[in-house]
């Protein structure tokens, strides 16, 4: 037998709700009607005999018993009920509800008199409207058991007296009429909440599709943008390593503004491309901030090694002022924001300084800064040079290079690293950018910190470097490079060859690798970390110069404490960079 003719076409849409709603409020349901029954029990107790009122007890809570029974099993997923049964499950329940007050009015009108069964009905109709509100979610089903409770109440008073069954009818016909005028509001109400949740939730369940299909997106990005970096970098870095060569070995006056000219376009189209490919990073959400302990010292001697020579091709004096701070945060993202900083400063600063320094502030904080004596900007422009792709006029009259995206991207990363950034500037005069982060405490190893202050001009003369790489190219002109800075080289193609030159050579003091070596079960960092535990008691500096610059490469290198460059390297940064890293060994 089919129960769906007692569902609406509406009902039947919203079946899932309704049976959920109806199984959430069953509990309070039975303890209504339960209630009722202990009301009418101390009102009416005298009206009936004891063997009803077992009788009576004994329904009401083998029908709680089994109701709660029934919809546990089904919250816990134990019955698998179609919806024919459940409709059918839902008449029988709701029939015998009422059944059982029927049964209790019959037994009550034998002995009671009028006003006793007006009050018993008042009841019941509260009773009702209560548990209509509850469970009344099935508006066919509720209206036939209302209408069936009338005739019954009818029958039972026309059979006693006639006077006593027009004056109960009218009761009877109006409370009738307005619980199935409220029930049909409620339901109305009902559906309407239930068809919002219905769009809501497939309004959820679409942003979940769309956030699924935006996770794989992102990560197809940084596997593209991976591949990409890595196949760009390459013949770029291989450029790089050509054009010094050259201009190592010219020897003719008019031919060295070229070779210098084309240096400057490599090293710009290195640093936009370097932009772009950063800010598609962080706009993709791939890039996440590795925080921990990081000494201001040590970030600032490599800005220094960087930036040094730059600026004295410009005439600017670069001061870096010492210092003991250590502050939580990912120290390549630092190194990258104040990288740009300087940059900046060096770029769009025509006489006079470039100061970086670190200021204690109020809070465990600490204002890390870069000052120059640059053209300043206005101060309604101060924001503006944070977005994308923005240059101020002057920087776009006097500067070649560049994109625009350094600011953006430090913007960026301060967001990340939940860090303030600073901005000062006065035009003509100069302009103070910088961040304010958090102080972290000072290990003790930190007292060695004041050695690597004192660098040394050559620390590369004498030194055994072995080199990898799959482009012969850039091996070629790289070893060349390393040759003519008085280091002994080596080209090896695996770390077996490794393992032989060492047995029969000696140790090496410092091995460069690219990750991809075109080899099937060995990478860059696998060489490297074999030539580790190859030299115990004389480890090398490890070098891994790549292309590739997914966060996950950076991470498994900084755990296995294997220096990290990327593609493609400026010869003279290249050497400020080793000779800063021997200095400290």
């Amino acid at each position: 037998m089919s129960w769906h003719f007692l569902l609406s076409q509406e009902e039947h849409d919203l079946y899932e709700f309704y049976i959920e709603s109806y199984l959430r409020n069953t509990n309070v349901f039975l303890l209504i009607s339960f209630i009722g029954y202990l009301v009418c029990t101390l009102f009416f107790f005298a009206h009936l005999t004891l063997a009803q009122h077992v009788g009576l007890a004994v329904s009401m809570l083998l029908y709680i018993v089994i109701v709660l029974v029934y919809a546990r099993r089904i919250k816990q997923g134990r019955l698998a009920q179609k919806h024919s049964q459940s409709i059918m499950m839902v008449t029988i329940i709701s029939s015998s509800w009422v059944l059982w007050w029927n049964a209790y009015f019959f037994y009550l009108s034998r002995t009671a008199d009028e006003s006793t069964l007006i009050q018993f009905m008042l009841i019941l109709a509260m009773i009702s409207i209560i548990n209509i509100a509850l469970m009344g979610r099935f508006g066919r089903i509720y209206s036939a058991l209302i209408i069936f409770t009338v005739v019954f109440i009818s029958i039972v008073t026309v059979s006693k007296d006639i006077g006593l069954f027009q004056r109960l009818a009218l009761q009877a016909y109006m409370l009738a009429l307005s619980q199935l005028i409220f029930l049909r509001f409620l339901n109305q109400q009902l559906s309407e909440l239930f068809k919002v949740k219905v769009n809501n939730s497939d309004l959820v369940d679409a942003l979940k599709q769309k956030n699924i299909a935006l996770e794989q997106f992102n990560v197809s990005q940084s596997r593209y943008l991976s591949a990409a970096s890595h196949d760009l970098r390459q013949p770029l870095h291989a450029l790089a390593l050509l054009t010094s060569d050259a201009q190592r070995k010219n020897s003719d006056a008019e031919i060295a503004p070229t070779l210098l000219k084309i240096e400057q376009a490599i090293d710009s189209l290195s640093q936009s491309f370097n932009a772009m490919l950063n800010l598609s990073r962080l706009d993709a959400g791939v890039v996440k901030p590795d925080f921990q302990a990081v000494s201001l010292q040590r970030v600032f001697n490599r800005l220094q090694v960087e930036f040094e020579d730059v600026a004295q091709q410009k005439g600017l004096q670069l001061i870096v002022a010492p210092t003991s701070v250590w502050v939580q945060c990912d120290e390549g993202m630092l190194h990258s924001i104040l990288s740009n900083f300087i940059s900046n400063a060096v770029r769009y600063t025509e006489k006079g300084k470039v100061l970086v320094g670190a200021r204690r502030s109020e809070h465990n904080m600490v204002r890390v800064l870069v000052y120059d004596t640059g053209t300043g900007v206005p101060a309604e422009k101060a924001r503006q040079i944070f977005q994308e792709y923005q240059r101020l006029e002057y920087a776009q009259q006097r500067v070649q290079g560049g994109v625009g995206l350094g600011l953006a991207i430090s913007e960026r990363m301060a967001r990340l690293l939940g860090a303030e950034l600073l901005v000062q500037s006065t035009v003509g005069k100069g302009s103070c950018f910088g961040l304010k982060l958090s102080c972290a405490p000072t290990p003790v190893a930190s007292i060695q910190e004041s050695k690597e202050r004192n660098r040394v001009s050559d620390r590369l003369t004498g030194k055994r470097v072995a080199v990898l790489d799959d482009d012969e190219t850039a091996i070629d002109h790289l070893s060349q490079l390393l040759s003519s800075w008085h280091l002994e080289v080596s080209v090896v193609l695996s770390s077996r060859m490794l393992q032989e030159i060492i047995a029969e050579d000696g140790v090496f003091d410092l091995i460069l690798s690219d990750y991809h070596l075109g080899l099937d079960n060995e990478t860059g960092l696998d060489v490297l970390l074999k030539a580790q535990a190859l030299q115990p008691e004389h480890p090398p500096k490890c070098v891994l110069i790549t292309g590739d610059t997914s966060a996950e490469l950076t991470q498994l290198a900084h755990e296995h404490n294997v220096e990290i460059l990327y593609k493609p390297l400026r010869p003279v940064r290249l050497r400020a960079y080793l000779n800063s890293l021997m200095a400290n060994t």
